[in-house]
């Protein structure tokens, strides 16, 4: 993420990664955000025990 932005991540920085495979590192999966936005976006998405990937939290799902 540090190579495609051209400069290091400040230290409130975190990379997500879209797909929720911490593997792809493609730059179009990355998606740099501060600590406080990364946190918000993933009290909204839940992750899959089977694949282990994140998907939208709705009423079936949460507490899943």
């Amino acid at each position: 993420a540090s190579e495609t932005l051209g400069r290091p991540l400040e230290d409130n920085e975190i990379v997500h990664h879209v797909n929720g495979d911490p593997s792809d590192n493609r730059p179009e999966n990355l998606e740099v955000m501060t600590q406080a936005e990364h946190a918000r976006r993933h009290g909204e998405e839940r992750r899959d025990p089977a694949s282990g990937r994140y998907r939208k939290a709705n009423a079936s799902n949460i507490g899943n």
